[in-house]
């Protein structure tokens, strides 16, 4: 059963032929089951949905790709990139390095608005953030961790 709504898909459609300039890829680390086995130690409750929801989502737009990837048996690529929990969500937008922006755990309810706001901002290179706000970014010396956390409500 799809996640998304039709009139969900029809308004990311629109929405994407509009605004995606670029290719963007997402990367999702996730856990792999085995034939259905899921090796104890190695859950993860939205892994597949989240697995789900992306395939969605690239199915609407050519420009939109989705790449898998093991946490475990990837486990060297994951720790290079910062990511140390599953599901993770990088975007990388053609001819960019990867990103430093990782999304955690399954972009559902209003979560999702923000997957797509990046994706559209990936692809344009145009941050959404203010200009004072980029001005004052740009004056850092030195390297700032930030985390933003949603609960479902």
């Amino acid at each position: 059963m799809p996640i998304l709504s039709d009139q969900d898909r029809k308004t990311l459609e629109t929405r994407f032929k509009k605004d995606l300039k670029r290719d963007v890829t997402l990367t999702l680390f996730t856990a792999r089951s085995f034939g259905g086995l899921i090796l104890p130690g190695r859950e993860c409750q939205t892994c597949e949905q989240t697995e789900e929801l992306l395939t969605e989502i690239t199915e609407i737009s050519p420009h939109i790709n989705l790449t898998v990837k093991d946490f475990y048996t990837e486990a060297e690529e994951a720790q290079e990139r910062g990511i140390d929990r599953i599901p993770c969500i990088t975007l990388q937008a053609e001819g960019d390095e990867p990103s430093n922006l990782l999304f955690y755990g399954i972009p559902a309810g209003f979560e999702i608005l923000t997957l797509i706001e990046d994706i559209v901002a990936a692809s344009r290179r145009v941050s959404p953030l203010q200009l004072t706000t980029r001005k004052a970014l740009r004056k850092l010396e030195t390297e700032v961790h930030i985390q933003v956390f949603v609960t479902p409500g």
